[in-house]
């Protein structure tokens, strides 16, 4: 009994999953390499991005974490691509900031652990 209801539980997620998950039996014809399209559940579609719209916006983060780096004294070329100086600097300033957050919650709860003694030794009076 327990082998059966495995069974049909392991079936009904397989099922269930391939209802759910994108056909991509119906792709658009016409397809060139960095076409992006989007389908459109409702009207069983698929629509054509501008891909050109995508890339300017992943431009401008880039360009705007690059000049972040560059005011914080790391040696970068604004070049708006990654490259190895630009991951390095961004490694080593994530490093940083990690270790400026360990360092403020070491102080925070050794100035607690500092009240508390105090508090201790005046109610010991």
């Amino acid at each position: 009994m327990k082998n059966n209801n495995l069974i049909t539980s392991i079936i009904l997620i397989f099922i269930s999953l391939n209802i759910y998950s994108q056909n991509f039996k119906n792709l658009p014809e016409d397809t060139k390499q960095g076409d992006v399209f989007c389908y459109n559940n409702e009207t069983k579609e698929w629509t054509k991005l501008n891909s050109e719209l995508v890339k300017i916006k992943k431009e401008g983060k880039l360009k705007t974490l690059q000049y972040k780096l560059k005011n914080l004294n790391y040696d970068i070329d604004i070049t708006n691509c990654i490259d190895k100086k630009t991951t390095e600097a961004f490694e080593t300033e994530k490093i940083r900031l990690k270790n400026e957050k360990k360092i403020k919650r070491k102080s925070e709860r050794l100035k607690r652990k500092a009240k508390r003694k105090k508090r201790h030794l005046s109610k010991m009076k």
